[in-house]
């Protein structure tokens, strides 16, 4: 069957297939669905029916995703996200890699005029994939969600379902759209300029079941997490529970939350320079195909003992730290180095740990798609302490934050900064919160309503 995009518009599965739509399941996603466990949400994922996973903060999203991968092992799974970070969370890969996406804006011209052995290889892909999952969907924008959506539902229409699971928070940190790319996106979608995947048309062909986990792990403080949650929300209520419990002196335990990578390395580098010590220097070494969007470390990474660290893995034994645990660099040596955790005072040694990216090749002969690795790159395991961006420091949880940023223009940039504190008693801010900075897309409340 001749395939010509229009996605665009009306999406081409609505346009140009003759197979009717059954009405009671194409109603526009009117029917959601809310689970308020783990176990539950679980049961629906392997009921085979397309799920859109949301929920707040800490609630156990990517956890769920993993149990599930691993109830599938006779399945060809694709376990995939729009960033190499996110990808590298779930042990997947990213959107990019598994398609063979073009970089830039995809549209019809660039799909049937410049990337038809890839659109035949996707394609083929799909024949074989019995479950794509798409882990933090909020980040991935509406012209690859679309073109994506069509390729799924195209393969739907010939005979072949494919159980779509999408994961994420439209609440928190919006696609990414390039300044040089603001123009062309607006022409192609003039009544989705922010690049939201639940406003195309493929959203609604298939069919999600909306489920959301309400149950927060991260903060044990019920208050905090209600405000949290109207912060989340954009109800003003939650910033001035925030203004009236927060911490107003700093700690030099804390990890300092800033807005841009300039202000993060700056406040890095002048600590790690008031330090009287010798510095070590550490370069990553890559092999195979790594892009720097796959990489969660410091590409050259300067330490001194003395310096404040944040740890970038689990412990393999799982009962002495974790990725995002705290410590005092205070042994250095040319492969490893030894860390005295904050919360334990326990020194670990950290040898340079490896990092394996994945890809996915399709076994034609058998019909399996095996997930390989395609590259690795090793590094020390850790970054400098002091201070990460707020975007870095999504999905992370930190038992104390001093929060730099005065300023927030993204949608989700408050919520996602306050929300990665455990406690509000050590959530340090220089002063109150504007209801200014509560910025959360209109859109994103009238399709969670």
């Amino acid at each position: 069957m001749k395939r010509s995009l229009s996605f665009w518009n009306t999406g081409y599965t609505a346009s140009k297939t003759n197979k009717p739509v059954e009405e009671a399941n194409r109603s526009e996603n009117k029917k959601q669905e809310a689970f308020h466990n783990q176990d539950s949400v679980l049961r629906l994922l392997q009921s085979g029916k397309n799920v859109f996973l949301t929920g707040g903060a800490g609630t156990g999203k990517s956890y769920v995703l993993k149990q599930f991968v691993s109830r599938c092992s006779d399945k060809n799974i694709l376990v995939t996200a729009p960033t190499g970070i996110a990808a590298n969370n779930i042990e997947g890969s990213t959107l990019h890699r598994t398609f063979k996406l073009p970089l830039g804006i995809i549209s019809d011209k660039i799909i049937l005029n410049e990337e038809q052995d890839r659109d035949a290889y996707r394609r083929k892909l799909l024949e074989h994939t019995d479950i794509l999952i798409i882990d933090e969907i909020s980040m991935c924008r509406a012209d690859i969600f679309s073109y994506l959506g069509d390729l799924v539902l195209e393969q739907e229409y010939s005979g072949h379902s494919i159980q779509v699971i999408l994961c994420g928070d439209f609440f928190q940190l919006p696609p990414v759209i390039g300044s040089g790319e603001k123009e062309t996106f607006q022409n192609l979608f003039p009544d989705n300029i922010n690049g939201w995947c639940f406003l195309t048309e493929q959203w609604k062909q298939l069919n999600l079941i909306t489920c959301s986990l309400d149950k927060v792990y991260r903060q044990d403080n019920l208050e905090f997490v209600k405000a949290l949650n109207q912060i989340r929300k954009g109800e003003s209520q939650g910033i001035n529970y925030i203004n009236t419990n927060y911490c107003s002196e700093g700690r030099a335990s804390a990890v300092s939350l800033c807005g841009t990578n300039s202000l993060a390395t700056e406040l890095n580098l002048k600590n790690l320079e008031k330090i009287d010590s010798a510095t070590y220097e550490y370069d990553m070494v890559k092999e195979g195909k790594v892009s720097d969007s796959d990489i969660r470390c410091e590409q050259h990474l300067s330490l001194k003992n003395g310096a404040r660290v944040i740890i970038l893995i689990n412990d393999p034994s799982g009962k002495v730290y974790q990725n995002g645990s705290f410590g005092i660099v205070v042994d250095v040596a040319p492969d490893k180095i030894k860390v005295s955790l904050d919360e334990s005072r326990i020194i670990v040694e950290l040898p340079k740990h490896t990092w394996e990216i994945y890809g996915y090749e399709l076994d034609e002969s058998s019909g399996r798609i095996k997930k390989n690795i395609i590259g690795t790159y090793k590094q020390i395991p850790v970054r400098l302490g002091w201070a990460v961006t707020i975007h870095k420091s999504q999905g992370a949880t930190y038992e104390a934050v001093n929060l730099k940023s005065t300023r927030f223009w993204e949608y989700g940039q408050l919520y996602v900064a306050l929300s990665r504190c455990r406690t509000i008693d050590k959530l340090y801010l220089s002063g109150a919160i504007s209801k200014l900075n509560l910025k959360v897309s209109s859109e994103v409340i009238s399709f969670f309503s």
